[in-house]
């Protein structure tokens, strides 16, 4: 692991102070939604009722994926300046931004087609009851699509950066390696539990995508290898759920 990403100069405090604000950007984005969709109605002489037929409109569902990916820009931005001024080196740096020597792209690609087909199996074996997030992609194409947009585009570096780069290595350098793995994938599943409720297959593919990404950020000390298999997992995942629409 670099020294640069192995001792970041924030602290604990610091990076859970991070994660908190990127918990709460995305929470907002519903709230930031509504506001916006009200003073539209209320502009264009619309009727104003906060029902859940309005709000599971392919409009509304569109404008708060809008507002959550405003809400990774904003998470981006602002983990950005903290670690930057913290750390004093370039952003990235701080986090091991390389490939290892034993674990490149090709290492990355085997790696997710890895975990995509213990998923699959996962899925045949474990219940898998209609959560709320499949019941908004229900809703139409745009939906579908845009959901694929952001869960490779803006996604993964965000998580990336707040779980395994800003989080785990205070938490490492405080408690040691093992609990950081442990502490971490835990509020990684834990802020993706509300949509994915009832969906026991999903919840414990990612639980294993979450701490398969920590274990690869311990072995390597890089996030760039982080980065490569979840955007690469997201992708697959991504595209299946705009192709599966279409076939329904």
């Amino acid at each position: 692991m670099s020294n640069i990403s192995a001792h970041p100069k924030w602290n604990i405090n610091i990076a859970l102070a991070l994660w908190a604000t990127s918990v709460v950007l995305v929470l907002l984005a519903s709230p930031a939604a509504s506001l916006i969709w009200v003073g539209y109605r209320k502009i264009a002489g619309l009727p104003i009722a906060f029902t859940k037929e309005s709000l599971m409109t392919s409009g509304f569902i569109l404008l708060v994926i809008g507002m959550s990916f405003l809400a990774h820009l904003l998470t981006l931005a602002i983990c950005y300046t903290v670690v930057t001024k913290t750390n004093g080196s370039g952003f990235l740096e701080a986090f091991g931004w390389q490939w290892h020597q034993r674990f490149g792209l090709r290492e990355s690609v085997t790696a997710t087609l890895l975990m995509l087909l213990i998923s699959a199996i996962i899925s045949s074996v474990l219940p898998n009851g209609e959560t709320d997030f499949e019941k908004v992609m229900k809703i139409s194409s745009s939906v579908r699509i845009a959901t694929a947009l952001l869960a490779v585009v803006t996604a993964p570096l965000v998580e990336e950066v707040v779980y395994r780069g800003v989080l785990f290595a205070p938490i490492s350098k405080v408690y040691g390696t093992k609990p950081a793995i442990l502490i971490v994938s835990a509020l990684f599943v834990a802020v993706h539990l509300p949509q994915y409720w009832g969906g026991w297959a999903v919840l414990v593919s990612l639980t294993m995508l979450s701490v398969a990404l920590t274990l690869l950020r311990a072995a390597t000390g890089s996030l760039l290898p982080c980065f490569a298999v979840h955007t690469l997992f997201n992708a697959v995942n991504g595209l299946f759920i705009v192709i599966s629409g279409f076939l329904e």
